[in-house]
C-alpha cells in the first residue's frame, strides 16, 4: 500500500506550494526593499501558503519554516544597500548601469 504523503499528486501539490511560496516571498521582499506598492499583499499570501503547507504537510512545514526565516531576513535589504546576489531590481538597476555607462558615445 502507498502511503497517501508518498503518491505522485501529493508530492507535486507540495513542490507546487512549496515553489509558490519561495516566489511570493522573493517579490514580497524585493517590493518591500524598493518601497513599490503591493508588498503587504505579497506577505499576506505567503501567509496564507505557509496555512496551507502546514495543514497539508505539517511536517514539511515544520522543516522548512526555520530555513524561510533565515532565508528572508537574509534577503531585506533596500534600495541604498543594493543586492544583486538576490534581487531582481537591484540586477536589473545595475545592468542599467553598466549598460549606460559602457554605451558608445554619440556623435557632436
Amino acid at each position: 500500500m502507498i502511503h497517501p504523503q508518498l503518491d505522485s499528486p501529493n508530492r507535486l501539490r507540495r513542490h507546487q506550494l512549496l515553489a509558490h511560496r519561495e516566489e511570493l516571498a522573493t517579490a514580497a521582499i524585493e517590493h518591500l526593499g524598493h518601497d513599490l506598492p503591493g508588498a503587504d499583499v505579497l506577505f499576506r499570501a505567503i501567509h496564507l501558503v505557509e496555512q496551507l503547507i502546514s495543514a497539508e504537510y505539517p511536517d514539511t512545514w515544520q522543516a522548512h519554516y526555520p530555513d524561510w526565516i533565515s532565508r528572508d531576513a537574509d534577503r531585506l535589504h533596500n534600495a541604498d544597500t543594493p543586492r544583486t546576489d538576490t534581487c531582481r531590481i537591484c540586477r536589473t538597476a545595475a545592468r542599467a548601469v553598466v549598460r549606460t555607462d559602457l554605451a558608445p558615445p554619440t556623435a557632436a
